[in-house]
């Protein structure tokens, strides 16, 4: 009989045994014998679970019946479900919950311990997405959840209960495997890298708000104000002083995409993709005029002096004046801002690619909104995503080369741009803050990353659900994401960065539950000195 799976037992010294013909074994590890207890014309056996307490071993096997099997009876329960080709289960952990997908029906439902009745049902994939699971795990991130190993290189961190998405950790490849520990998730994305993330225990106190759609918008209007937008359409003011967030503006059928406030104050601007821009009095929260556009609304600013304001939609640039609403200017541009919201976009200034009838450069005009003089600035090579091209505060210019690696220069600057890599997909937004030595980026791979403006060294990789939007505060003192529906305001703790190479090990050997012996590394228990340097405070084999 051929083995497919063989697992401790938790809570005994015993080991469980399934094979592909049907036969369930438990296994005495101090005695070396075992028994039966497998339910009879049970084959093929495809997959087999043990619970995290060790009560409950699940069984699968196409076209049967799914089997449950309770170590504290000694009974079976047959699920009045039959398992289908590619089903798979995990029980969370405390295991009030059982998880099951069923691909051929396309649903995937939790069951409630010990009657295994349905408490929640959805599809597995939906007209705006979704994934079907190779495999399922029980994880500690936070109790009552499960982790999900789709098959385009995605770890998905889900509830239980509802089956909702917390968590994405994007992977590199085929590789990928997960093992949950006391305090960290370790994540094998590749043949050569291990990645390991950390729960947050004060996650709840992050929080600026939960919208009934994902968080689509963080724009930080002001050293105080913030504010945040849905794809569901809604959109509020996050204020630093009060840690309050209060809902403004009339709800949308299209995403909140961008947002100005004026610089009194006392207007704000919000544009969506249904082709509209509210203009919404702040100091009372009311909606005095709601701007029918010719296309999605991607990008719009007051000018300086609050007389005017201007918006860009699709095709074209729009310049209103700010009193009576009327038209002032239209001109024909090409889209701005189009793959994410206009986060840290040029308070004066915008930059739009322009078709070169050449080809061997890509041309991006730059239009000075106070005069509506246009100038142009030739980039080499045809290597550039040209529409998603960025002007930010500061004359920064930000292109992405499909490499997918970021480019940074001034625009004044003649040399070579500054390159910041890491990406897999293309980037959504960017935000640069020169005096806090930061550049901050979300991208469609699902991760914010942050890096050192001057050095270009990589300090924070962070997974998201949808990587549409980050933003640093004015100040660079705090990182605000997307987290599915939440939207978070994270301090951002960079002392490790003045750390030694010493203290830097350690901490790093702490996270990882490793220490490094010379040229191996080796789990703590087996470590001479845990967290110790290579040769420091070593004990010979033979003294151990």
């Amino acid at each position: 009989m051929e083995c497919f799976f063989l697992a401790p037992l938790p809570g005994t010294t015993d080991l469980v045994l399934a094979t592909e013909d049907g036969h369930v074994a438990r296994i005495d590890a101090l005695l070396w014998s075992w028994r039966d207890f497998g339910p009879p014309e049970l084959k093929p056996l495809h997959e087999a679970v043990v619970s995290p307490s060790g009560r409950w071993l699940l069984l699968i096997s196409p076209e049967n019946p799914v089997q449950v099997h309770d170590f504290s009876t000694g009974k079976w329960h047959a699920l009045d479900r039959t398992a289908e080709l590619g089903t798979h289960a995990a029980f969370s952990s405390p295991e009030d919950h059982l998880v099951m997908q069923l691909p051929v029906s396309n649903v995937i439902r939790t069951l409630r311990a010990p009657d295994w009745k349905m408490t929640h049902e959805m599809p597995l994939l939906r007209e705006d997405g979704g994934h079907t699971f190779q495999s399922l795990t029980a994880s500690r991130m936070p109790d009552d959840t499960l982790l999900g190993r789709s098959s385009n290189f995605l770890i998905q961190l889900f509830n239980a209960r509802n089956l909702q998405v917390q968590q994405n950790f994007h992977t590199w490849g085929p590789f990928s495997m997960t093992y949950v520990s006391d305090r960290n998730l370790h994540i094998l994305s590749s043949i050569s890298e291990i990645m390991v993330y950390s729960q947050v225990p004060v996650r709840k106190r992050l929080i600026m708000t939960t919208f009934d759609g994902r968080v689509g918008l963080i724009q930080p209007v002001s050293s105080d104000l913030t504010i945040l937008g849905s794809w569901s359409g809604k959109a509020g003011v996050y204020d630093a002083r009060t840690g309050m967030f209060t809902p403004v503006g009339a709800p949308r059928s299209g995403y909140i995409w961008c947002a100005d406030l004026s610089p009194d104050g006392r207007t704000l601007l919000l544009g969506s993709l249904d082709r509209s821009v509210q203009i919404i009095d702040l100091p009372s929260k009311t909606v005095r005029r709601i701007l029918p556009m010719d296309a999605e609304v991607t990008w719009l600013k007051f000018s300086s002096d609050g007389k005017r304001f201007h918006v860009a939609t699709m095709g074209k640039l729009h310049t209103f004046g700010s009193d009576g609403m009327q038209l002032l200017r239209q001109q024909a541009i090409l889209p701005v801002f189009t793959n994410g919201p206009p986060i840290d976009a040029h308070p004066g200034k915008l930059m739009w690619h322009r078709p070169d009838a050449t080809r061997r450069n890509l041309i991006f005009a730059i239009e000075e909104l106070s005069t509506g003089q246009i100038t142009e600035i030739a980039v080499p090579g045809e290597d550039v995503y040209p529409f998603n091209a960025m002007l930010l505060r500061g004359d920064w210019m930000v292109y992405q080369t499909h490499d997918n690696c970021l480019n940074v220069r001034r625009l004044s600057e003649t040399t070579r741009p500054r390159r910041f890599c890491g990406f897999s997909a293309p980037v959504s937004t960017v935000s640069v803050k020169e005096k806090a030595d930061l550049l901050l980026a979300s991208s469609d791979d699902h991760t914010v990353r942050l890096w050192s403006l001057s050095t270009g060294l990589p300090l924070l990789v962070i997974p998201t659900l949808t990587g549409q939007v980050a933003a640093l505060s004015q100040d660079g003192k705090f990182l605000m994401m997307e987290d599915g529906f939440r939207a978070l305001k994270v301090p951002l703790e960079l002392s490790n960065l003045k750390l030694t190479a010493k203290e830097l090990l350690k901490k790093a050997e702490q996270a990882a539950g490793l220490c490094l012996e010379g040229t191996q590394l080796k789990p703590f228990p087996q470590c001479a000195t845990p967290a110790g340097l290579p040769g420091e405070g070593l004990v010979p084999a033979k003294e151990r």
